[in-house]
């Protein structure tokens, strides 16, 4: 006759995958934020539109269409 798992042992295999949740909940919310520079609404008086970076996300072709899959495709994957 085997033992019931104590509440520890179930809570201490289920840490690491609160772990691996919150990693990729936090990796998605990156990557949306990068997307959402190069196709977002800047203010005109903000000091980051004068940035070559967000210049370059949002004017380039490679920028806009990275920034576009990023916001598009980062719900779905994670």
């Amino acid at each position: 006759m085997t033992a019931l798992p104590s509440a520890r042992q179930e809570r201490a295999a289920a840490e690491p995958r609160t772990w691996i949740a919150i990693l990729e909940g936090f990796l998605g919310s990156l990557l949306i934020l990068v997307g959402s520079v190069g196709v977002g609404w800047i203010a005109n008086g903000s000091p980051m539109i004068r940035n070559s970076l967000v210049i370059a996300m949002r004017t380039e072709g490679f920028g806009v269409m990275s920034s576009t899959v990023l916001l598009a495709e980062v719900p779905w994957c994670c």
